[in-house]
């Protein structure tokens, strides 16, 4: 699109099946276990331990997707831009093709739709 000066992209990363999967699983777990170590007395240490082991895999597979390791994350196919939008670009035309992320003085970063 003419008007529109680019000063540099990135990829936008998604989500894994796996990460998705170990990241709610985790929640899920951890979470009954501890609702169960508040029930039962018996257990209660073996219950706590359990959702401990839950909520590391919840923080480390967050953290790992958060630092885009192929493994939990992947290439959406789409990027990320910042750039410098003229006066002479038509904003509606833009607004149909970018979605807009942030707006700081006169650096946009836009995404494609």
């Amino acid at each position: 699109m003419e008007g529109i000066q680019i000063l540099y992209s990135e990829p936008v990363y998604m989500a894994t099946l796996l990460s998705t999967i170990l990241v709610i699983g985790g929640f899920v777990l951890g979470f009954s276990f501890f609702i169960l170590s508040l029930w039962s007395y018996k257990y209660e240490s073996k219950f706590q331990t359990a959702s401990f082991i839950c909520a590391v895999i919840f923080v480390l597979t967050s953290f790992l997707m958060s630092k885009n390791v192929p493994l939990f994350s992947q290439e959406s196919g789409k990027y990320k831009y910042k750039c410098t939008i003229s006066d002479d670009v038509s904003m509606t035309e833009f607004y149909e093709k970018y979605y807009i992320i942030e707006h700081e003085n006169d650096i946009w970063t836009i995404e494609e739709k």
